[in-house]
């Protein structure tokens, strides 16, 4: 189904991504402006005219928006004013499911008391890294920190996805962050309403097995362990919506064919 532009009656203006993929808009998150870089607030101020307009129209992104919002300057600018690119991934029926929307919503109504959980989590997971591998670390100018005001100086935000997969009636909340210790692969943080339930690189945030990575459970805070297991629980039913996905866009390639062959 192609993805069209909407407005949703809790979400509000919607737009397909730059690939057509997902649905997106750009939202203010005030409680992660901490992890906005010093430097960004200087791209802004440094805009053209027309670029500075074009970042301007944030709340309701035109194309040209959502097609450069990943141009270094325009991401950077974005981030400086606390804008940060909102995706809906996998709606088939071309809106947000209902749990997206009641992810969305519970997102809205709690987003202090989950900005400060997201820190939190952020910074064990950090020192634990850290202390795995010192002098990586330290070859990437990462020194040991005390807070999570100074672990921000080293992580950005990158995007924030209210995926498919559901557990209990609520969308999964994925967070991807731009980091100076892993430049090259990111980390990818997954939430449960308001707990930190997976944290890592190359799909270790979607894998709620314990299997002593270092995001584990002596880590976790004891709501954390609650909430991963009820994820846990509910994983088998991911694995399913992924193998529908595969033969979805495996109809699709077949359908091109055909209409190639005519």
């Amino acid at each position: 189904m192609k993805l069209k532009a909407q407005t949703h009656p809790v979400i509000g203006d919607l737009a397909p991504d730059q690939w057509g993929d997902s649905l997106m808009c750009f939202r203010e998150i005030p409680g992660l402006a901490a992890f906005i870089p010093e430097e960004a607030k200087e791209t802004l101020k440094g805009l053209d005219p027309p670029d500075r307009k074009l970042v301007e129209s944030w709340p309701k992104p035109g194309k040209e928006l959502i097609e450069r919002c990943r141009d270094f300057d325009i991401f950077d600018a974005l981030r400086a004013r606390g804008v940060f690119e909102v995706q809906f991934s996998g709606t088939p029926t071309g809106s947000p499911s209902s749990e997206q929307v009641a992810a969305f919503e519970f997102f809205r109504a709690n987003e202090a008391a989950i900005s400060r959980n997201i820190g939190d989590a952020l910074l064990r997971y950090y020192r634990a890294a850290r202390a795995e591998d010192e002098d990586w670390f330290d070859e990437s100018d990462c020194p040991a920190v005390k807070s999570v005001a100074e672990l921000a100086k080293l992580a950005t935000v990158d995007g924030v996805t209210f995926m498919k997969h559901a557990c209990e009636g609520t969308s999964l909340v994925s967070i991807t962050w731009q980091v100076a210790w892993d430049e090259e692969h990111g980390l990818s943080m997954t939430l449960l309403k308001d707990q930190v339930v997976g944290l890592g690189t190359d799909g270790e945030d979607m894998d709620f097995e314990d299997n002593g990575g270092v995001w584990n459970r002596k880590l976790m805070t004891e709501p954390e362990r609650q909430a991963r297991g009820k994820v846990a629980a509910c994983a088998s039913a991911f694995e399913d919506d992924d193998d529908e996905d595969e033969d979805f866009d495996d109809d699709d390639f077949e359908d091109e064919e055909d209409d190639e062959d005519e």
